[in-house]
């Protein structure tokens, strides 16, 4: 199968002739995934047969596209329509004037239903993943777009630099928002952004482990079994105190880093591979290194969980870092 892999993905040359040799030999697969999951039963042999499963999926997604019928092109082209529609309708109908504090001109962290009142807490940082509520307001006109100076733009030294300060100094912070809002070239929160990656790969390089630190779960659980969630940062960038404290790296944030820097992303994801940091959904939520939630002669444990959130962070990190590579 992958041979004929290999020659179907040359290009635009790929036939439907190639298609439908990888779609035979996908069968197979299945067929042998079977029979080693039925004999083994163990997890390895799960996971075979779940991806045997997903590249024949894969693969008739391929030959649909390459030879639609006219009822699925325009039955496809009526679901994005319609799915245009809804997301923009949802957009425009989020109103965020109520949670402006004129006085402050800063947006609210939130309602309290309990009082009828908005919280007395703002989000005041350039450098927040909340900078994308500011923009769609002043966009939307709910907001006065002075609003946007009076955002915190407090600085750092970071490698011969100047980065923004963030609340935790986690990746997330930084690195959400350059998902669907590109920081100019040349720019403060562009720079902030090559610095905050470099900072993160001189911080793990110091402390001898992946790097890569945000808000994530982490090795500890409720009565419940459920890992428990924190934001984590490196020391330096972030406002809050005890940021050294605590060492997890999430994966997650080295997807994020691709758009930044996408060949230390991959040189860091495969080390994270090769602590068997990936499981069958992608990457795991984490890998705690904090001494206190590590056993006895081991040296990190593995936060086994997928968050979708994180995930499809990742996904589209990657695709950002692909259409600009």
């Amino acid at each position: 199968m992958s041979k004929t892999l290999a020659s179907a993905v040359g290009g635009e040359e790929t036939t439907a002739a190639d298609w439908a040799q990888l779609a035979h030999d996908g069968e197979i697969l299945i067929d042998i995934a079977s029979a080693i999951a039925l004999e083994r039963s163990d997890g390895a042999a799960a996971d075979l047969l779940y991806w045997s499963q997903a590249t024949l999926t894969a693969v008739a997604a391929h030959r649909s596209d390459l030879a639609p019928s006219a009822d699925a092109v325009a039955t496809r082209s009526e679901r994005l329509i319609v799915l245009e529609d809804a997301f923009r309708a949802m957009a425009m109908a989020m109103e965020f004037g109520f949670l402006f504090d004129k006085e402050r001109q800063l947006l609210s962290i939130g309602y309290l239903i309990s009082e009828s009142a908005v919280d007395p807490n703002c989000y005041d940082l350039l450098a927040s993943e909340a900078r994308l509520a500011s923009f769609f307001a002043i966009a939307k006109g709910d907001i006065p777009a002075r609003h946007w100076f009076r955002l915190g733009r407090a600085a750092t030294a970071v490698s011969r630099g100047s980065a923004l300060i963030s609340w935790s100094g986690s990746m997330f912070e930084y690195l959400m928002p350059p998902l669907v809002m590109r920081a100019p070239a040349g720019s403060l929160l562009e720079q902030t952004d090559r610095l905050v990656v470099r900072r993160q790969i001189e911080y793990g390089a110091k402390h001898g482990r992946p790097w890569g630190i945000s808000e994530s779960a982490y090795n500890a659980r409720d009565f419940e079994f459920t890992y428990q969630y924190s934001n984590f940062g490196i020391p330096g960038l972030g406002l809050k105190r005890g940021l050294g404290e605590n060492s997890v790296v999430a994966p997650y944030a080295t997807g994020l880093a691709a758009m930044v820097d996408p060949s230390a992303a991959v040189l860091n994801l495969k080390r994270l591979t090769e602590m068997g940091g990936r499981g069958r959904y992608g990457f795991y939520e984490a890998v705690d290194f904090t001494p206190t939630r590590v056993q006895e002669g081991e040296s990190f444990a593995l936060v086994r969980s997928f968050m979708a959130h994180h995930q499809g962070m990742t996904i589209i990190a990657i695709a950002n870092a692909c259409s600009t590579a």
